[in-house]
Protein backbone atom coordinates (compact mmCIF):
# COMPACT_ATOMS: atom_id res chain seq x y z
CA UNK A 1 0.00 0.00 0.00
CA UNK A 2 2.79 2.38 0.94
CA UNK A 3 4.35 1.49 -2.71
CA UNK A 4 1.00 2.42 -4.31
CA UNK A 5 0.49 5.13 -2.33
CA UNK A 6 4.13 6.34 -3.99
CA UNK A 7 3.20 5.72 -6.94
CA UNK A 8 0.39 7.72 -6.94
CA UNK A 9 2.20 10.89 -5.48
CA UNK A 10 4.67 10.11 -8.08
CA UNK A 11 2.21 10.58 -11.13
CA UNK A 12 0.23 13.09 -9.42
CA UNK A 13 3.88 15.31 -9.53
CA UNK A 14 4.15 14.19 -13.47
CA UNK A 15 0.86 14.47 -14.70
CA UNK A 16 -0.90 17.25 -12.77
CA UNK A 17 1.28 20.35 -14.25
CA UNK A 18 0.40 18.80 -18.23
CA UNK A 19 -3.36 17.44 -17.57
CA UNK A 20 -4.10 19.70 -14.51
CA UNK A 21 -7.38 17.88 -12.73
CA UNK A 22 -7.74 15.25 -15.65
CA UNK A 23 -3.84 14.59 -14.70
CA UNK A 24 -4.92 13.84 -11.07
CA UNK A 25 -7.80 11.54 -11.70
CA UNK A 26 -5.24 9.82 -14.01
CA UNK A 27 -2.70 9.63 -10.96
CA UNK A 28 -5.87 8.35 -8.21
CA UNK A 29 -6.29 5.87 -11.20
CA UNK A 30 -2.84 4.81 -11.90
CA UNK A 31 -1.82 4.22 -7.82
CA UNK A 32 -5.05 2.31 -7.44
CA UNK A 33 -4.04 0.03 -10.56
CA UNK A 34 -0.65 -0.55 -9.74
CA UNK A 35 -1.99 -0.97 -6.16
CA UNK A 36 -4.85 -3.96 -7.93
CA UNK A 37 -1.99 -5.15 -9.86
CA UNK A 38 0.39 -5.94 -7.22
CA UNK A 39 -1.85 -7.74 -5.12
CA UNK A 40 -3.58 -10.10 -7.69
CA UNK A 41 0.38 -11.26 -8.45
CA UNK A 42 1.32 -11.54 -4.86
CA UNK A 43 -1.82 -13.30 -4.28
CA UNK A 44 -1.33 -15.86 -7.13
CA UNK A 45 1.55 -16.42 -5.87
CA UNK A 46 1.33 -17.13 -1.94
CA UNK A 47 -2.09 -17.95 -2.24
CA UNK A 48 -2.49 -20.01 -5.73
CA UNK A 49 -6.00 -20.33 -7.56
CA UNK A 50 -7.48 -21.36 -10.39
CA UNK A 51 -9.58 -18.53 -12.42
CA UNK A 52 -12.21 -19.75 -14.96
CA UNK A 53 -9.87 -17.11 -17.25
CA UNK A 54 -12.14 -17.97 -20.67
CA UNK A 55 -15.24 -17.63 -18.88
CA UNK A 56 -14.05 -14.01 -17.51
CA UNK A 57 -12.58 -13.24 -20.86
CA UNK A 58 -15.82 -14.06 -22.77
CA UNK A 59 -18.07 -11.64 -20.29
CA UNK A 60 -15.72 -8.78 -20.68
CA UNK A 61 -15.42 -9.10 -24.49
CA UNK A 62 -19.27 -9.22 -24.46
CA UNK A 63 -19.87 -6.67 -21.89
CA UNK A 64 -17.70 -4.05 -23.89
CA UNK A 65 -19.37 -5.11 -27.37
CA UNK A 66 -22.78 -4.80 -25.83
CA UNK A 67 -21.76 -1.47 -23.82
CA UNK A 68 -20.38 -0.02 -27.36
CA UNK A 69 -23.62 -1.16 -29.10
CA UNK A 70 -25.31 0.92 -26.92
CA UNK A 71 -23.92 3.83 -26.36
CA UNK A 72 -24.71 4.05 -30.06
CA UNK A 73 -28.35 3.08 -30.06
CA UNK A 74 -31.23 5.68 -29.07
CA UNK A 75 -33.45 2.52 -29.80
CA UNK A 76 -34.70 1.33 -26.52
CA UNK A 77 -35.96 -2.13 -27.82
CA UNK A 78 -32.19 -2.51 -29.20
CA UNK A 79 -30.87 -1.69 -25.84
CA UNK A 80 -33.19 -4.26 -24.08
CA UNK A 81 -32.61 -6.46 -26.72
CA UNK A 82 -28.80 -5.99 -25.92
CA UNK A 83 -28.78 -6.27 -22.07
CA UNK A 84 -30.82 -9.43 -22.67
CA UNK A 85 -27.85 -10.83 -24.62
CA UNK A 86 -25.39 -10.01 -22.28
CA UNK A 87 -26.93 -11.45 -19.32
CA UNK A 88 -28.27 -14.55 -21.36
CA UNK A 89 -23.99 -14.48 -22.21
CA UNK A 90 -23.44 -14.48 -18.29
CA UNK A 91 -26.33 -17.05 -17.57
CA UNK A 92 -24.89 -19.56 -20.00
CA UNK A 93 -21.73 -19.00 -18.49
CA UNK A 94 -22.48 -19.88 -14.70
CA UNK A 95 -26.01 -21.60 -15.03
CA UNK A 96 -26.26 -20.63 -11.21
CA UNK A 97 -26.49 -17.15 -11.43
CA UNK A 98 -30.28 -16.78 -11.55
CA UNK A 99 -30.49 -19.17 -8.40
CA UNK A 100 -28.13 -17.27 -6.46
CA UNK A 101 -29.93 -13.77 -8.18
CA UNK A 102 -33.11 -14.86 -6.16
CA UNK A 103 -31.78 -16.42 -3.42
CA UNK A 104 -30.44 -12.70 -2.48
CA UNK A 105 -33.56 -10.85 -3.95
CA UNK A 106 -34.82 -13.42 -1.11
CA UNK A 107 -32.71 -11.90 1.52
CA UNK A 108 -32.94 -8.45 0.85
CA UNK A 109 -36.59 -8.64 0.30
CA UNK A 110 -36.75 -10.12 4.47
CA UNK A 111 -33.98 -7.74 5.63
CA UNK A 112 -36.05 -4.97 4.20
CA UNK A 113 -40.28 -5.63 4.83
CA UNK A 114 -39.18 -7.46 8.23
CA UNK A 115 -37.75 -5.03 9.99
CA UNK A 116 -38.63 -4.40 13.44
CA UNK A 117 -39.30 -0.47 13.77
CA UNK A 118 -38.05 0.64 16.98
CA UNK A 119 -39.69 4.00 18.09
CA UNK A 120 -37.97 6.26 20.75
Amino acid sequence: MVLSAAVCILLNALLIPRFHSTGAALAIAGGYGFYLCTTFFLSRHYYPIGYPWKNIVITIITAAGCWCAISNFDNIIVRVLLVGIFAGVCVSLDPKIPTSLLSMTHNLQGKIFNRKVVVT
